[in-house]
């Protein structure tokens, strides 16, 4: 009887440690315009994209944040915007362009001595 009261009580010790560690740089992209279930070459988009980070890791803005493509013409990209303490934004405008893998793809990633983010999403095409 005495396990069977240990368990919960373990699962409940586990499940709050779990909820208290801090859920810096999590990065969200969301598409504003040109959502679809597959693309095709030529098709427009218009991401959304905000990070929360540690504003300890900060120190100099998102210089150290990168965004990549593959399959993806970045035509414009607005600067970083600091919307409250730690938490940024920016707007990236792409094109989906022909590919070998038949799938478009936008990373972010993020590298300090304190966290490392990295955050991908793909397009796929239709062939």
């Amino acid at each position: 009887m005495f396990r069977i009261i240990n368990i919960p009580r373990a699962f409940l010790t586990g499940f709050f440690l779990i909820l208290a560690v801090p859920t810096w740089a999590q990065p969200r992209i969301e598409i504003l315009s040109g959502k679809k279930n597959a693309y095709n070459p030529g098709d427009k988009l218009m991401l959304l994209i905000t990070v929360e980070v540690d504003a300890k890791t900060c120190v100099d803005g998102m210089a150290k944040t990168k965004i990549y493509s593959s399959g993806l013409k970045i035509n414009g990209k607005t600067e970083w915007h600091e919307l409250e303490k730690g938490l940024w934004q920016t707007k990236v405008d792409c094109e989906i362009i022909r590919n070998k893998k038949s799938v478009s793809q936008l990373t972010l990633v993020r590298k300090t001595d304190k966290d490392n983010i990295f955050k991908q999403l793909k397009f796929p095409q239709l062939r």
